[in-house]
């Protein structure tokens, strides 16, 4: 029996706004409890990906929402997991399969990407190149990419997001012979982020570079006299005090149950040692209401 009725979008639309809802329609009453982290997945298909999501489901319709804008003209799939482990309807049959559909977004508004000016499409480099672009408009940084593929899965720099907020750079990479792909997009100080732009591919035809070997490191087996010589290094060295410092006790003690409410006046906390009163603010302690 087929769980799901439709989606919005539907699958393979085009030009979905990257801030959109995906809504799925079922025609059973699922149970919640089964539409756990990880049963509801929002899945970038170009930069092989997960994005993060909040969803809501009421009225027989899954409401998902991307926690982050999603990026203009990409692919996405939107994942419901079936199976023995997935989404399960009221009465607890399991929906048999896992549900998918995909679709692309659109190109952001008022956003573009900009314009690589080098190194060229096409273009060979003997050594590591600079790169450099046009400024594009209301840009507040830049976010470049370099990959031996043309879908940029895996990255040959940077290896964690770099924000760039000049129009070039020169990265410092270890290249291997051979095509490299590059592309670049614009980010707005909201946060907003431009598509990226058409791939630039280069050819590396320089010397093959590989990080450096570290100098071998001699290993001494250790003997007794090694042992007392530095057991009695450690032994004369002053030992820092009150560096660390816990709490002591509590009134009301910790644990405590059953207290009366009227009777709680103050609620007094003791160290094991002085407190700087100016390192203490407010924010600091919290009164948590948790019913039973």
């Amino acid at each position: 029996m087929n769980f799901v009725m439709r989606s919005d979008p539907h699958h393979m639309a085009e030009g979905v706004a990257i801030d959109a809802r995906i809504d799925v329609y079922f025609m059973v009453d699922l149970n919640v409890n089964t539409l756990a982290e990880g049963a509801v997945i929002l899945y970038n298909l170009d930069e092989q990906k997960n994005l993060p999501i909040d969803f809501i489901y009421k009225g027989r319709v899954l409401a998902i929402q991307p926690k982050i804008p999603m990026s203009p003209l990409m692919h996405y799939q939107v994942q419901i997991i079936g199976g023995k482990d997935g989404v399960k309807d009221i009465t607890g049959k399991a929906m048999p399969d896992t549900y998918s559909v995909e679709f692309y977004t659109a190109d952001a508004k008022g956003i573009k990407p900009p314009v690589l000016l080098s190194p060229t499409d096409l273009s060979e480099v003997r050594k590591g190149p600079q790169f450099s672009w046009e400024a594009a408009a209301d840009a507040y940084y830049y976010e470049l990419e370099i990959s031996k593929s043309n879908t940029f899965d895996v990255l040959v720099w940077p290896t964690e997001r770099m924000r760039i907020f000049e129009t070039s750079i020169l990265p410092n990479v270890l290249y291997a012979k051979g095509g490299h792909y590059a592309r670049i997009r614009t980010i707005r100080s909201d946060g907003a982020r431009s598509a990226f732009s058409k791939p630039v591919q280069f050819m590396y035809s320089g010397e093959e570079q590989s990080q450096p070997e570290a100098p071998p490191v001699d290993i001494l087996d250790p003997n007794e006299a090694h042992i007392e010589t530095l057991q009695q290094f450690f032994a004369d060295q002053p030992q820092a005090q009150g560096l660390l410092f816990s709490v002591e006790k509590t009134s009301p003690a910790a644990s405590s149950v059953n207290l009366p409410v009227a009777g709680i006046t103050q609620i007094v906390i003791e160290f094991s040692d002085d407190v700087d009163p100016e390192s203490l603010t407010p924010d600091m302690f919290y009164v948590v209401d948790e019913k039973n």
